[in-house]
């Protein structure tokens, strides 16, 4: 499943991706196909958003969301450095 970083996006129901370079990278680089599954996230907040593409055209791929994951980059210890 790939994953790829989608900057100043609303991860709505549907979404419609038109932009030429991650077209590009999602058709013609990832080979990506119907019915596949694509992680997104926006590098903000602590979730990847799941979808699945539903539909492919010459100029814009239509995905479906299907999940969000939390995610969690954090330590779960508490380190202190002293130098």
């Amino acid at each position: 499943m790939q994953r790829i970083y989608l900057p100043h996006s609303k991860f709505s129901e549907i979404l419609e991706i038109t932009d030429k370079e991650i077209y590009h990278q999602l058709t013609r680089v990832m080979r990506a196909r119907l019915e596949e599954q694509v992680i997104f996230f926006d590098g903000k907040n602590n979730q990847d958003i799941v979808y699945r593409i539903i539909h492919i055209d010459k100029k814009s791929v239509s995905l479906k969301r299907e999940e969000s994951i939390e995610k969690s980059s954090e330590l779960p210890l508490e380190i202190s450095l002293y130098q």
